[in-house]
C-alpha cells in the first residue's frame, strides 16, 4: 500500500467523552463559520449563512441548506432544507458530467508513491469512450505534478471526452481548501458543462468530521471543513435545477453522518468510506465504463459499481484487507438523524448516574472505531453508529428504530 489517503486531527479530545455528545456532532458542523465560509461571484461574504439562536422552549441551529430546531423540554428535532426545490433535469437524458475536484497534495507529489493523481487522470481516460460521459477536472495543491500536461503554476481546468484529455483553461492559483475555490469550480462546470446527471468527486486526503478533506499542500495543508463545503455547494446549487446524483469522497474517513447530514441538502447519494483508503483509490476506468455501458442509470446503481470495482481493484494489489467504501442514500438521512437524536437524549440522560456514565463508557469502548484513534496516528473520534446504538441499548428505547434508519440510508 503506498500510503493511504487519511489527514489526522491534532487534536487530543477524549473519545469517550466525544461519543456520549454523539448526537451534538451532527449539530457541532454547524459551529461558527469565518467570512470565507460564503463566497459568491460579487466577493460578499454572508453573514446571514449561520445562525445559533433559541430561546428556552427552543434551540436553533441554521446554515447553508439545512436548518434544525430541538426543542428543549423533550428533545425533539425538526429539521427543514430549503436548497433545490425543483426536479428539472439540466441536460440531455442519458448523459453524464462528472466534476472531479483534484487536490494533489503529497498523494501526487511525493517521487516515491506519488502520482496518484496522474494515475487516476490516465485511468479515465483508459475508460470506454463515449460522447455522454465528460470528466471535468480542477487540478492543484500540488507542488508537483507526474502528468506533464499539469504544471502546477495556476489551478488547472481540464476536461476528458471520448478518451481524451484537454486543458480548458487556468484559474489563478488559490488555496483548495477553501469555499472560495470549490464554489468556483462547481458554478463554472455546472454553467459550461450541464448533463442529465451530475456528480462531484473530491479528491485527496480525507480526516473526516473535524478536519474535513482536500489538504492543500502548498498552503499550509490548509483543508474543506464541512461547513466550508456547505457553503460551496449552496453557492453552486443557486445554478442548479436539481440534486447532484451524487458527492463522492476518493478520500479517508468521509462516510460519517456529519458528511451526509450537510450533503443531503444538495445529492441524492453519498459515496464515502468510514475508514482508510489506500493511496490507489478509486478505479476511474470500470467508473467511466460502466457509465458508457449504462447511462440510464442512477446514483444507486453506479454506487454499487463504484465499490465493486474499487474492491477488486484492491484485491489485485493485496489491499483489501479492511477496505470500506458506502453508498448512502441521502433522502433518509433526516429520519436517521431525528432517531439519532432521540436515542441520544435518552443515552445523555441515563449517564447522570456515574455507575451508569462508566458501564456505558466501556461498552461504547468496544465498539468499532475508524482512523487510528491513538496517540501514533491521531485522533478522529469516530465511531459506528450502529456499534454505538447496539452498546448502550439497554439505556434507551428506540435503538431498533434508529438501526432500521440506518439499514435504510445504507444501499
Amino acid at each position: 500500500m503506498y500510503g493511504n489517503r487519511k489527514k489526522s486531527s491534532d487534536s487530543l479530545f477524549s473519545r469517550i467523552v466525544v461519543l456520549l455528545l454523539a448526537a451534538i456532532l451532527i449539530m457541532s458542523s454547524l459551529a461558527a463559520c469565518g467570512d470565507d465560509d460564503f463566497y459568491d461571484d460579487d466577493n460578499n461574504a454572508n453573514s446571514e449563512l449561520l445562525k445559533d439562536s433559541g430561546s428556552k422552549d427552543n434551540t436553533n441551529y441554521v446554515q447553508g441548506g439545512v436548518s434544525m430546531m430541538v426543542k428543549q423540554a423533550t428533545g425533539e428535532m425538526e429539521i427543514t432544507r430549503n436548497a433545490i426545490s425543483q426536479s428539472v433535469p439540466m441536460g440531455a437524458e442519458g448523459t453524464w458530467t462528472i466534476f472531479v475536484y483534484m487536490c494533489g497534495s503529497d498523494l501526487e507529489s511525493r517521487l516515491l508513491w506519488g502520482g496518484m493523481a496522474s494515475k487516476d487522470i490516465k485511468e479515465m481516460c483508459k475508460a470506454t469512450a463515449s460522447k455522454n460521459v465528460t470528466f471535468v477536472i480542477e487540478a492543484g495543491g500540488s507542488d508537483l505534478w507526474h502528468n506533464l500536461d499539469i504544471t502546477g503554476d495556476p489551478d488547472e481546468r481540464f476536461i476528458i471526452s471520448n478518451g481524451k484529455l484537454k486543458k480548458i483553461s487556468d484559474a489563478k492559483r488559490n488555496k483548495m481548501g477553501t469555499t472560495r475555490t470549490l464554489a468556483n469550480f462547481l458554478k463554472w462546470g455546472v454553467k459550461h458543462y450541464p448533463a442529465d446527471n451530475m456528480g462531484v468527486i473530491l479528491w485527496d486526503h480525507g480526516g473526516g468530521s473535524i478536519s474535513g478533506v482536500c489538504f492543500d499542500e502548498l498552503h499550509d495543508d490548509d483543508s474543506l471543513s464541512l461547513r466550508e463545503l456547505d457553503a460551496a455547494f449552496l453557492t453552486a446549487s443557486e445554478l442548479m435545477t436539481e440534486k447532484f446524483e451524487f458527492v463522492g469522497f476518493d478520500a479517508c474517513l468521509m462516510g460519517t453522518i456529519e458528511t451526509a447530514n450537510i450533503l443531503t441538502s444538495y445529492a441524492k447519494y453519498m459515496y464515502a468510506s468510514q475508514e482508510t483508503e489506500p493511496g490507489t483509490g478509486w478505479d476511474y476506468t470500470a467508473l467511466g465504463n460502466y457509465l458508457a455501458e449504462h447511462p440510464d442509470a442512477n446514483g444507486s446503481k453506479l454506487g454499487k459499481a463504484i465499490c465493486k470495482s474499487y474492491l477488486k481493484n484492491l484485491e489485485s494489489s493485496d489491499d483489501s484487507a479492511g477496505a470500506t467504501l458506502s453508498v448512502i442514500k441521502l433522502s433518509k438521512t433526516d429520519k436517521l438523524i431525528k432517531r439519532f437524536n432521540k436515542f441520544a437524549k435518552a443515552m445523555y440522560d441515563a449517564s447522570s448516574d456515574t455507575k451508569t456514565l462508566n458501564s456505558m463508557s466501556k461498552k461504547i469502548a468496544n465498539a468499532d472505531n475508524f482512523g487510528g484513534n491513538n496517540r501514533s496516528e491521531g485522533y478522529t473520534n469516530m465511531v459506528d453508529m450502529g456499534g454505538l446504538v447496539q452498546a448502550c441499548k439497554k439505556w434507551t428505547d428506540n435503538s431498533d428504530e434508529v438501526l432500521e434508519a440506518l439499514d435504510e440510508a445504507v444501499v
